[in-house]
């Protein structure tokens, strides 16, 4: 219905314009005649599209209301059409700007979600700083009195540990043969030797005693330390432990105890050298209940039978006890460092000793007896 309504309203508006255009006065029809000649102008197919509507019209014998009639529905389709372009690419450049305010918008909704963040952010970040800055000012307050207890007890422990290491440097001196002896080819051969991790509680006559079993003992010096005593002895070994000790063994078995010995012309420096490729791990609980069943010999012996040390020592640490490890070199130690990991127990890997603390007795913390 609608349709047809413009329709005809179409046809009447074309029909009346057409009427005026014919029946205009003069000025009119000038300007008319010159829109003609303005429009007259036409392509070779316009020329023929116009041609062949003349001759069909002549032939059907048409007449002027129908040929007008037709111009008229023809023009309304060509409006039709045009209006249905206009308003297609109408909708597009609406939905076009919808879009783009819909982008606008989000874009904007964006920023100000940023700008908010950015805030947020920015008060976090005061906030932290300050906690920082109240912490670092109690750390540091922390750290002077720490360090004032710190002098303080470095103080009273440098007093003690002069009085102690004035203890420690006593030696004991036991001449125990004369060494105007009359075998004088066999004092000859005596040579001073350091034996070190002799146990502490041997007394003077169980040292003498024990020495003994491995050769003829001239003179002692004795000296106390932590858990353990350092002997010094002039000695002429038997033939079995002479031969180990110029074969470069790091120690000796004596009644059970794994003692480690070095010729006294070494040095301090020298014994320190020999001693430097060192491991260290934890004793497993399994291991230590074995020790604890058994003894600390039997253990320590299958230890060094399937390690590559060249000596083994037990620490005994309230309930943490480790193992030291003496290799010769520094391959020795790799290697056995290497063959460790791959056994695939984590508890039993050893690890390169370079500190020369331990601790004892929970928090105290203590030089290790590395003599």
């Amino acid at each position: 219905m609608e349709s047809a309504y413009k329709f005809t309203e179409y046809r009447y508006r074309f029909l009346k314009e057409t009427k005026n255009f014919s029946s205009a006065d003069s000025r009119t029809m000038v300007k008319g005649q010159e829109r003609a000649r303005r429009d007259s102008s036409l392509s070779k197919t316009e020329q023929n599209f116009l041609e062949s509507i003349r001759n069909d019209a002549v032939r059907r014998k048409e007449t002027i209301q129908e040929i007008v009639l037709k111009c008229s529905a023809t023009s309304f389709d060509v409006y039709i059409d045009k209006i249905k372009r206009l308003s297609w690419e109408n909708s597009k450049l609406r939905e076009e700007l919808r879009q783009k305010d819909h982008m606008m918008d989000k874009k904007g909704k964006l920023e100000k979600t940023q700008e908010r963040i950015i805030s947020q952010k920015n008060e976090q970040i005061r906030k932290i700083s300050q906690e920082v800055e109240k912490t670092r000012s109690e750390v540091k307050k922390v750290k002077t009195d720490i360090n004032k207890e710190f002098d303080q007890l470095k103080k009273s422990k440098k007093g003690r540990s002069t009085s102690n290491r004035r203890k420690r440097e006593e030696i004991l001196e036991i001449p125990v043969l004369p060494e105007n002896t009359s075998n004088y080819q066999q004092f000859k051969e005596a040579r001073d030797i350091f034996f070190y991790d002799i146990p502490k509680y041997w007394s003077e006559d169980d040292v003498r005693t024990n020495l003994m079993k491995i050769g003829t003992v001239y003179r002692l010096q004795i000296r106390g330390q932590y858990k353990y005593k350092t002997v010094k002895a002039k000695i002429t070994l038997n033939e079995n432990f002479e031969k180990t000790f110029l074969d470069g063994h790091f120690g000796i078995c004596i009644s059970k105890n794994f003692i480690r010995w070095y010729n006294a012309k070494l040095g301090l420096k020298g014994r320190q050298e020999r001693d430097q490729w060192q491991t260290v791990r934890d004793l497993t609980n399994e291991e230590m209940e074995s020790i604890k069943k058994g003894n600390t010999y039997d253990f320590t012996k299958k230890l060094q039978q399937t390690s590559k040390t060249a000596f083994i020592k037990i620490i005994k640490i309230t309930k943490n006890w480790k193992v030291i490890g003496y290799f010769k070199n520094l391959k020795a130690m790799e290697e056995a460092v290497e063959d460790s990991c791959t056994q695939g127990d984590i508890n039993r890997v050893w690890l390169v000793r370079n500190k020369k603390t331990i601790y004892k007795d929970g928090d105290a913390k203590t030089r290790a007896t590395k003599v």
